[in-house]
């Protein structure tokens, strides 16, 4: 891996971890002194960034988007793959609008599913993390949804949330919340 050192020239960086890479950027790029309180405020905060936080209540949160990102990514696709091997058909993944995300829009026979993953360590922070407010922000998703798809409306519609544990079989929860009109 190439990057562009703080003098303009090409470092290697193939032998290092990525994330050690970045850190000894870091450390390369900001020396703060103690002149400089706010540099070292910054130093530290990018420093930090690396490490993972351990929560009591089972989540897999971590202090990095990125490795959140990831995470999440990887559940929808293994959730993905389970819908697909026990008869699902996925129409979209990720759909995005204004009101919010649906991560997965499956469907088998005459029925549509809006699918929220969740990945957690235990199945009861799974189903604590679908609050109100999210199963809010998926139904009116779905509404636009079937808005711009009219078809949409002619089948039975239905709110599932699938629960990614690890070393598990993605878990589906038929009917997890009703969509009030």
């Amino acid at each position: 891996m190439l990057f562009m050192c703080r003098w303009g020239t090409l470092a290697q960086t193939s032998y290092i971890r990525p994330r050690i890479a970045a850190q000894t950027l870091i450390d390369k790029i900001f020396r703060p002194t103690n002149s400089r309180p706010h540099l070292i405020r910054l130093y530290l905060q990018l420093r930090m960034r690396a490490a993972p936080i351990r929560q009591s209540n089972g989540s897999l949160e971590t202090t990095n988007r990125h490795e959140a990102y990831k995470l999440g990514l990887s559940a929808e696709t293994r959730a993905a793959w389970a819908l697909r091997l026990t008869g699902w058909r996925i129409l979209k993944t990720r759909y995005k609008t204004k009101a919010g995300e649906i991560d997965l829009i499956a469907k088998r026979g005459k029925v549509v599913a809006f699918v929220e993953v969740k990945a957690r360590r235990s199945r009861a922070a799974a189903m604590e993390a679908v609050t109100p407010a999210s199963q809010r922000r998926i139904i009116n998703a779905a509404k636009i949804f079937i808005a711009q798809h009219p078809k949409a409306a002619f089948f039975t519609l239905r709110f599932d949330v699938v629960l990614v544990r690890p070393w598990r079989w993605p878990e589906r929860i038929a009917n997890a919340f009703e969509g009030k009109s």
